[in-house]
């Protein structure tokens, strides 16, 4: 099966509720609606990695691809 691998952390869990998401896609997908497939809001994401580089939201991933989505960090 073609998907591409979620790997979601810190208060992000808090919608994904899983630390890793397999999300079957056909072919290229744009980033941007996996996220709101599982219901993060896009404001709550600050990092996105895919397969080791920084990307964007508006990115398209491929079956395959690993993504690492990582939340705003508040604090000082």
């Amino acid at each position: 099966m073609k998907e591409v691998t979620l790997k979601i952390f810190a208060s992000l869990l808090h919608w994904a509720k899983e630390p890793e998401v397999r999300i079957p896609i056909e072919g290229p997908t744009a980033l941007r609606n996996l996220v709101e497939h599982l219901g993060i809001p896009e404001d709550e994401v600050a990092v996105v990695i895919r397969n080791g580089k920084q990307v964007k939201l508006d990115t398209e991933v491929m079956p395959g691809d690993i993504v690492s989505l990582f939340p705003v960090i508040d604090g000082g």
